[in-house]
C-alpha cells in the first residue's frame, strides 16, 4: 500500500436495528447459529425483547431512542457488513436506510416492512436491499 491508498475497512460485524420479537429471533440466528457478532441498536433493554437480545453470545447492545447519525456512527455502520431495521414504522426504517447508506454505501440492507408494495417500492432506493413484509409473514 502507498501512503496515499485507503485504508481497507474491516467488515466484521452486523448491526440490528429493533426489539421486537423478529429482531431477536434474527440476532440469536445470527449468533448462535452462524456465530455472528451483532450489535444491536433498540430504545431501551427493559423494554420489549431487550433484555433478551442482550443476553445472546457475540452481542453489543446501544441504547438509542432514534435512529439518527450519531446511533448509527455508535454501532459503527460504516464498517458493518449489513444493517436490518426492523421497528414498526415503513416510513422511520426508509428514513433509517437512508441516513445508513449514506454512512456506507456498499452496506447490505435488510427492511421489515408492513405495506407489501410500499417495501417494493423502496426496495429500489438501494443496491443491495432485501425487504421483509410483516403483513406477508
Amino acid at each position: 500500500m502507498t501512503p496515499d491508498s485507503p485504508v481497507p475497512v474491516r467488515r466484521d460485524h452486523l448491526v440490528v436495528c429493533g426489539d421486537g420479537a423478529l429482531a431477536a429471533r434474527m440476532v440469536e440466528e445470527l449468533t448462535v447459529r452462524y456465530g455472528e457478532q451483532v450489535t444491536v441498536v433498540l430504545p431501551s433493554v427493559s423494554r420489549g425483547y431487550g433484555q433478551q437480545i442482550s443476553r445472546l453470545p457475540g452481542v453489543r447492545v446501544i441504547e438509542r431512542a432514534e435512529l439518527d447519525h450519531r446511533a448509527f456512527l455508535d454501532a459503527d455502520v460504516p464498517a458493518a457488513r449489513a444493517l436490518a431495521i426492523l421497528n414498526q414504522d415503513d416510513l422511520g426504517n426508509f428514513h433509517a436506510a437512508l441516513r445508513a447508506q449514506e454512512l456506507n454505501p456498499e452496506l447490505r440492507l435488510v427492511m421489515a416492512i408492513f405495506n407489501s408494495g410500499l417495501g417494493e417500492r423502496i426496495r429500489t432506493f438501494f443496491a443491495d436491499c432485501a425487504v421483509l413484509s410483516e403483513s406477508a409473514m
